[in-house]
């Protein structure tokens, strides 16, 4: 798993878009289960993704 902070100022389905794309090409991420994003919730100055 890997948590990701982002800034509030950031376009936020771009950046889950990114976190998709880096999953998808992992060689070393499993095809199932998929890998998945999750908000996690609000950061003192982030949104808090979990890449999982």
């Amino acid at each position: 798993d890997i948590e990701v902070g982002v800034a509030y100022k950031e376009d936020i389905r771009r950046v889950l878009e990114i976190l998709r794309e880096v999953a998808d090409k992992n060689p070393n991420a499993l095809d199932e289960p998929e890998p998945v994003v999750i908000f996690k919730g609000f950061g003192e100055s982030s949104l808090d993704i979990l890449l999982g």
